[in-house]
């Protein structure tokens, strides 16, 4: 994952009935139901937050190895 936090968000699909997950500009996903979108879009923020703080660890555990590391 690079430096850069893309945004995650729902839309619409272009003039469809169909629902789009979107990370940034990246298309990550389609579904019929706006709920099933959100969902998709919650799963992956919540993977975005989960794996950000544990690589800031590693990397401060890296740096001072006199500290016990959380990893």
């Amino acid at each position: 994952m690079g430096a850069e936090m893309k945004i995650v968000h729902v839309s619409r699909y272009r003039h469809t009935k169909f629902w789009a997950v979107w990370r940034g500009e990246e298309l990550i996903a389609v579904t019929v139901y706006r709920k099933g979108a959100e969902s998709v879009a919650g799963e992956l923020r919540r993977l975005e937050d989960y794996e950000t703080p544990r690589c800031v660890v590693a990397e401060e555990a890296y740096e001072n190895p006199s500290q016990p590391s959380l990893v």
